[in-house]
């Protein structure tokens, strides 16, 4: 199941990265993947079979995998190019710090409310990471299709 979902994801990223090509289809992409994300994860709650979980969750993952280029490429739109490097170091060190946290959280749920409970309510971080890109997009001036520069060096010139 997870093998399944992990390929999905990783193929997805390759259709994600055509989306996130466009300004207007990259925003629409990061707020639907983020989305869709949370709420097929949070609908495994309700699985009556194992095979339901599998679909549920390589949807899921697929999803994910459309959403990370886009949200990259939102990123880049976002902050300042002599800032690259400290807004992914920060982004990835936020990723890695709800890996921890997410975890701990929720073996506190399952303790409490329970195991179904626990996965259903996990959509509500998730909505709320949809929520926070759409404000980063609405603080965000207004996409414009860019033509990517020839840098030198690059092989322009060359004939």
């Amino acid at each position: 199941m997870e093998g399944v979902s992990e390929a999905l994801a990783g193929a997805a990223r390759f259709g994600g990265g055509t989306l996130a090509d466009g300004p207007t289809r990259r925003r629409k992409a990061a707020v639907g993947g983020y989305a869709t994300t949370a709420v097929l994860g949070a609908a495994t709650a309700a699985a009556t079979s194992v095979w339901q979980v599998g679909v549920l969750r390589a949807a899921a993952w697929a999803a994910r995998g459309l959403r990370v280029p886009a949200r990259n490429a939102l990123l880049a739109d976002i902050v300042p190019a002599n800032a690259y490097g400290r807004a992914y170091g920060f982004e990835r060190m936020m990723d890695n710090l709800g890996a921890i946290f997410g975890p701990l959280l929720a073996l506190g749920l399952v303790a409490w409310p329970g195991v179904q409970w626990a996965i259903g309510l996990s959509v509500i971080p998730g909505l709320l990471a949809a929520v926070a890109i759409i404000h980063a997009i609405r603080q965000t001036p207004k996409p414009t299709d860019r033509v990517p520069s020839r840098r030198r060096g690059d092989g322009a010139g060359r004939r």
